[in-house]
């Protein structure tokens, strides 16, 4: 079953593209396999964009910040990535919705460190649901044109990533650092 994207016209996409329509359709079936296409391209380039700013620190948590930030940042800079990324997602169809869980199972990798760093075992479970939780916050503040403040996503996304694993006092002491803002209550 095909979900249309809505307002999303072959016709309006060749238009803003500039290219003839046997073009578009030399290259996609449809409009559908041409909205994967760019998710999975804006996929990419936030991945290119950030990757690196993950391994660049000694301490893992650390990382998790890194990253985080680095992903706030292009996706501030590339407001359209992010509003097909988290907020038409859905509307795209199934095949999206698929590609991004299996996006997601690349981010769940990023937190494998963490679980050595706990004294008691945590379920591989959390990964993931840390992972969709963090999709489920850019779908809410994803940036919109023109906004040019880093959302509190970046904040929420590092502590929840960070908690369960250094705990959520080293977790809010490493956050409000980054942010500059006291840790008090």
């Amino acid at each position: 079953m095909t979900r249309e994207v809505p307002n999303v016209t072959v016709t309006g996409i060749v238009s803003a593209a500039q290219v003839a329509r046997n073009v578009f359709y030399e290259q996609f079936s449809d409009k559908q396999a041409a909205a994967i296409a760019s998710l999975q391209d804006s996929f990419e380039r936030a991945m290119s964009a950030s990757a690196s700013s993950f391994f660049a620190s000694q301490d893992w948590p650390d990382r998790i910040w890194a990253i985080g930030q680095q992903l706030t940042d292009h996706y501030l800079a590339h407001p359209a990535d992010a509003y097909l990324s988290f907020v038409e997602l859905h509307a795209i169809g199934p095949d999206a919705v698929r590609l991004a869980h299996e996006r997601l199972r690349v981010f769940t990798l990023l937190l494998e460190e963490g679980y050595a760093l706990r004294p008691e075992p945590l379920p591989r479970l959390i990964s993931e649901a840390l992972v969709a939780t963090i999709l489920e916050l850019g779908y809410r503040q994803a940036p919109r044109k023109g906004r040019t403040e880093r959302p509190v996503l970046l904040g929420q996304q590092a502590y929840m990533c960070l908690a369960p694993f250094i705990g959520p006092a080293a977790a809010t002491r490493l956050v409000a650092e980054r942010m500059g803002v006291s840790a008090g209550g």
